[in-house]
């Protein structure tokens, strides 16, 4: 449940984001066939970005309740008047300088990966077809920001007692267990992500089809 109303509110603002920019862009160049490549990476940063300074605390949150120990914090109201009165209310933004230098690329090629596989294909995509191209999007917008995801988890982990910056922490790291613990859990991550990826854009193209929505 925690894990939802993380994600429901990220990934609505995500798409409808999205879809407004490159709306913007077709209608300023007189159609959406003039909406490039470039224009959907530009357009899923961006959204990726907004995204996640509204929706960071709730992932903070959840980081901190599975973690050992978060159990005792008293499900998420009790972690957030934990976290705002021992550690101050910024302390749900930990990692957000990691989360928006990996998030902005990350929605770009999300979103920038399926559109172009997406306008390569002439005709309707099939909820197959639908499907391959949101795993392969998923699967190549993880790859590319995993590091700083691993990097993003320690930080929402650290209390203001031992605090590190993003810098910091990425070397204590590589320090401790060398370069591939910043890939450690690459593989499973990636292979959660597929059907999660896959699903989110069957789901959206049924949602715009249903409601016909361009």
């Amino acid at each position: 449940m925690l894990n939802l109303f993380r994600l429901v509110p990220s990934k609505s603002i995500n798409f409808i984001c999205y879809d407004m920019y490159c709306n913007h862009i077709a209608r300023a160049r007189g159609g959406a066939l003039e909406v490039t490549g470039r224009d959907r990476l530009i357009g899923g940063g961006l959204s990726g970005v907004l995204a996640t300074v509204l929706c960071l605390p709730l992932d903070t949150i959840r980081t901190r309740l599975v973690a050992p120990g978060g159990a005792a914090l008293g499900g998420v109201a009790g972690c957030f008047s934990h976290m705002v009165r021992t550690e101050g209310f910024f302390s749900l933004y930990k990692g957000l300088t990691p989360t928006l230098i990996s998030m902005g690329p990350s929605s770009a090629v999300f979103y920038g990966v399926y559109d172009m596989l997406k306008s390569s294909h002439k005709g309707e995509l099939g909820p197959l077809r639908t499907l391959i191209y949101g795993a392969i999007a998923g699967a190549c917008a993880e790859t590319v920001t995993y590091p700083l995801e691993v990097v993003r988890r320690q930080l929402q982990l650290q209390r203001a007692v031992n605090k590190l910056g993003l810098g910091s922490t990425c070397m204590r790291l590589i320090e401790k267990d060398g370069v591939g613990s910043l890939f450690v859990g690459l593989l499973p991550n990636t292979l959660q992500v597929l059907p999660s990826a896959a699903l989110s854009y069957l789901f959206y193209e049924m949602m715009k089809s249903i409601l016909k929505i361009n």
